[in-house]
């Protein structure tokens, strides 16, 4: 969990990008928004949210896998690639 806070307390501004290593790291610990899965309207790409309270502040982490264009199966082995962003739940900002 020390890692953890480490990479949060890097970060100066939200939300903000993160380096695969910084969001494979924060999703280990933190809780999936299964709620989130169903919801999504695009589907051009996949994104899962997690959520995680740390001292008091809850942080949202998005991972989103990128597909080529055009592509027709969305699954993620076939992403191109993936990005994380980090943010404060709207109430903490």
């Amino acid at each position: 969990m020390e890692s953890v806070l480490n990479i949060i307390k890097a970060k100066e501004k939200f939300p903000c990008k993160l380096n695969k290593f910084e969001g494979e790291t924060l999703k280990q610990h933190f809780i999936l928004d299964e709620n989130s899965i169903n919801k999504q309207e695009d589907k051009k790409d996949i994104s899962y949210k997690y959520y995680q309270e740390i001292e008091g502040v809850k942080y949202i982490l998005i991972e989103e896998y990128m597909f080529r264009d055009r592509e027709t199966i969305l699954d993620i082995k076939r992403a191109i690639g993936v990005n994380y962003y980090l943010n404060k739940d709207s109430k903490n900002i």
